[in-house]
């Protein structure tokens, strides 16, 4: 009789242990953190699954994400005025002086005035500076202006493709789109260094993704930095 009650204990068991391992399993795949030295359009197209799922974070790592991005805006503050772009896209090997090419001031001038609307002024830094060309900054996404004024209908229609509740506020400005799947774009009214929105196909809402239009570009720099060195090392 202890046989025959080990055996139907073992037989309840068992299925019990093998369903909690699967679920562990599930949840640890789930909760994989993406190579922080990827750029998030790395991670949309190799870790799309792991990027766009919102996750339970505690207060601590939340307010230790808080505190990066803090730190983000006032270096990007710092390190962008100026000639601080173009210096920065020579120091890092990004690109060299022939690649970088800024729009015009009478070229966004008349955009603004033909839209009725007025870019803030981080973003205009980066278009003075680099706006028809910026070496190898983002590579394959489109982020260059020549690009960038048909951006807004392309994000529209993809919205549409994947029967989304969602719609872009009126006055969202598209400022890139990869791949044809996600784009990423900042509200005109949010002032002169606005935060920055990613939405990816089939994710649903949009996440915000950095806390101004000068964090995303620092780390964009920042990472590009930090893959260049690796590559350096191993070589």
């Amino acid at each position: 009789m202890d046989d025959v009650g080990l055996y139907a204990m073992l037989s309840l068991i068992v299925p019990i242990a093998v369903i909690i391992v699967i679920i562990i399993g599930k949840m640890l795949r789930h909760q994989e953190i993406p190579d922080s030295r990827y750029t998030p359009f790395d991670q949309i197209t190799g870790h799309a699954p792991v990027v766009f799922q919102e996750h339970k974070e505690t207060k601590e790592d939340e307010d230790e994400a808080g505190d990066d991005k803090d730190k983000n805006e006032r270096e990007g503050c710092c390190v962008l005025e100026g000639d601080g772009l173009y210096r920065k896209l020579l120091d890092e090997g990004i690109a060299g002086p022939q690649e970088i090419r800024g729009c015009s001031e009478e070229e966004l001038r008349n955009f603004e005035m033909e839209n009725n609307l007025r870019l803030p002024g981080s973003y205009r830094n980066f278009l003075l500076t680099a706006g028809h060309g910026a070496g190898r900054l983002l590579h394959g996404t489109d982020i260059l202006w020549d690009q960038v004024t048909s951006l807004r209908e392309a994000a529209e229609e993809l919205l549409a493709e994947n029967d989304e509740s969602f719609t872009l506020p009126e006055d969202a400005f598209v400022f890139s789109m990869h791949q044809g799947y996600a784009f990423m774009y900042f509200l005109l009214s949010d002032g002169e260094n606005p935060a920055v929105y990613m939405y990816v196909e089939g994710s649903g809402v949009p996440r915000k993704a950095y806390s101004s239009f000068d964090s995303f570009l620092l780390e964009e720099l920042n990472l590009h930095s930090e893959r260049q060195n690796g590559k350096s090392e191993t070589a």
